[in-house]
């Protein structure tokens, strides 16, 4: 199980049995004792035989894991002081599950050791149970009022097993703190520092993607149409009576020149049927006689 840290201007963490914690200027709980605990496999255990799992909530607190008791063992925080709702819940293909949430310290009245992480999950019987527990002992971070100090927003990913990905879900509550981070994590992630800064680089994204697309002649099958439009009988009709004219003239010359004919040369372009009796079908587009 670990916890990770959406970087920006808030703090996050990391555990997975060695907990690992990342805060930009600050020092951070470092959980050093962490484990799914033997409810949490119980609910792993019943998931593979059908039943459905539903991750409830995320709770921090500042109590010491009892001595002689390991993470495993744990039926519930020691000391629990804030209750973080879960804001996020994403399934992975390794049949392990991300379950987000966030923590401001606006939402205490008293400093207190952040030293315990908890996730807690309900089965199919409703029961709600410590799915998983990590503890920082003396490593854990002091977390002040925000009246005391500056503002201290975390975005907590907990990643942990879940053995088979049917039927997980979570208690899902949006929060406006969680709303904000997401929405500087949309503009951080481009590269921007502010909302106008992201509008003009999705602005010139846009624009490239825009210039690559009418530059390929074949973006919307234009080259296949072009041709078939080219080799149809029926099409660029001017062009093709002024080829055939133009054709006829040539051919009276050649004939004028090469064969020497000095009789009474007279030309039929067909252009109107005036003073012409043929056979066949006239094509006045074409200006020919079809056979």
């Amino acid at each position: 199980m670990r916890c990770r840290c959406k970087p920006g201007i808030y703090a996050g963490n990391t555990f997975d049995f060695n907990i690992i914690h990342h805060e930009r200027g600050a020092t951070v709980s470092t959980f050093i004792n962490s484990a799914i605990t033997n409810s949490g496999r119980l609910l792993i255990a019943k998931s593979y035989l059908g039943e459905r799992m539903n991750f409830t909530r995320i709770v921090m607190g500042d109590g010491y894991l009892p001595e002689g008791i390991s993470p495993r063992d744990m039926t519930d925080v020691v000391h629990a002081v804030v209750v973080v709702p879960i804001t996020k819940m994403k399934i992975n293909a390794d049949e392990t599950v991300i379950i987000g949430g966030v923590f401001s310290n606006a939402d205490i009245q008293t400093e207190f050791f952040y030293r315990e992480l908890a996730l807690f999950a309900e089965g199919a019987d409703g029961v709600e149970v410590l799915y998983c527990y990590g503890n920082a002992g003396d490593f854990a971070e002091r977390i002040t009022p925000m009246g005391g100090s500056a503002v201290i927003e975390k975005a907590i990913d907990i990643v942990t097993a879940i053995g088979t990905t049917d039927n997980v879900t979570a208690t899902i509550i949006r929060t406006t703190t969680a709303d904000a981070i997401a929405y500087n994590d949309s503009i951080s992630g481009l590269g921007a520092e502010s909302l106008q800064e992201a509008i003009e680089i999705l602005a010139r994204s846009g624009s490239d993607v825009l210039n690559i697309h009418m530059a390929d002649t074949d973006a919307h099958g234009i080259r296949e149409s072009l041709a078939a439009h080219n080799n149809s009988a029926e099409s660029h009709t001017d062009l093709r009576v002024l080829l055939a004219e133009l054709k006829s003239k040539v051919q009276r010359m050649e004939d004028m020149l090469v064969y020497n004919i000095t009789g009474n040369p007279f030309m039929v372009t067909f252009e109107d049927l005036t003073g012409v009796v043929v056979s066949g079908v006239w094509n006045q587009t074409m200006a020919r006689v079809e056979f």
